[in-house]
């Protein structure tokens, strides 16, 4: 519901408003991944020599989380109190007891509707891949990396995202929402496919690769209820936002196992992986092409 908001509230702007608010979620993941590195920390890089102690080192973790759950939720609290919904004026004039409609079904009769569904499930499908792997791709690869090292592009692609997905806002206010999309989702393609492969042999590299894949990765989230809103308007906003993000279930559930059966049936073959997660987000390019010119057919338009 809070992705759907700034799109009731804001309409020049949209996209940028959008990127601001979706890039508080990637500023607290950024720092939850750094919270918990520090207090992992300890148990990595110091020797456990009695039970007392590792009893003491995981009573300190839990404490962490626990602290940690308990601010988060005083936090999102206060936001839903602040958060609030627009109501149309075409709405408000209309008489107060209707019947509640729960899902308008001519989403799901429409093939643009499900053109975009399934461009959202195959690239949230390729997207986990490296969020899940790219600590143990280094492990594996550059095994001299401390271990807090080998965390840290995980840190940087959160904040990467923070920047990417305000930026993209900007970006999608001038040549569309639906063309940024196609625009960030290539190049995120396109650095899981070849970057990856090709730039990551040391430990600049993956930072390189971790940068770029935070910048252009991460923005379908702020990019999905603008799209929608373009496609067919704000009415049922929040409905149709959420079908939508119903759409990462499946990436979000299955592209973590998928990508661990692939990295084990190819014998630990990293680059297998990387063109597997990147041919999966540039199939979800092809499906939103469909959307993209049912929509407006004329290949340069603003849309």
């Amino acid at each position: 519901m809070v992705f759907a908001l700034p799109s009731q509230w804001f309409k020049k702007r949209r996209g940028l408003a959008t990127g601001i608010v979706i890039a508080g979620a990637a500023v607290g993941g950024a720092v939850s991944s750094l919270i918990i590195q520090v207090n992992i920390c300890p148990v990595e890089v110091f020797k456990v020599n009695n039970a007392r102690q590792a009893m003491l080192l995981r009573m300190t973790l839990q404490m962490t989380l626990l602290i940690y759950a308990f601010a988060q939720g005083g936090v999102m609290l206060v936001g839903c109190f602040l958060a609030k919904t627009r109501t149309s004026s075409s709405r408000t004039s209309e008489p107060s007891r209707k019947r509640i409609q729960w899902v308008d079904s001519i989403y799901l009769k429409d093939s643009v509707f499900w053109s975009c569904w399934f461009a959202l499930a195959l690239f949230v499908l390729g997207y986990q891949i490296p969020l899940i792997f790219i600590s143990v791709y280094v492990r594996d690869t550059i095994p001299s990396t401390p271990a807090q090292l080998a965390t840290l592009p995980i840190s940087i692609m959160n904040f990467s995202s923070a920047v990417g997905r305000t930026t993209v806002g900007l970006v999608a206010d001038r040549i569309g929402f639906v063309n940024a999309f196609i625009l960030t989702a290539l190049i995120s393609a396109f650095s899981q496919a070849i970057l990856w492969n090709l730039t990551t042999h040391n430990y600049a590299g993956v930072i390189a690769f971790s940068v770029i894949f935070g910048l252009t990765g991460p923005c379908y989230v702020s990019l999905t209820t603008p799209i929608a809103a373009t496609l067919y308007g704000t009415q049922s906003l929040a409905t149709l936002t959420g079908l939508l993000n119903m759409a990462s279930l499946p990436g979000a559930l299955g592209g973590p196992p998928i990508g661990g059966y692939i990295l084990k049936a190819s014998g630990r073959n990293w680059r297998i992986l990387a063109g597997y997660s990147g041919a999966v987000q540039f199939a979800g390019v092809l499906c939103i092409l469909y959307a993209r010119f049912k929509r407006e057919p004329k290949v340069l338009a603003r849309l």
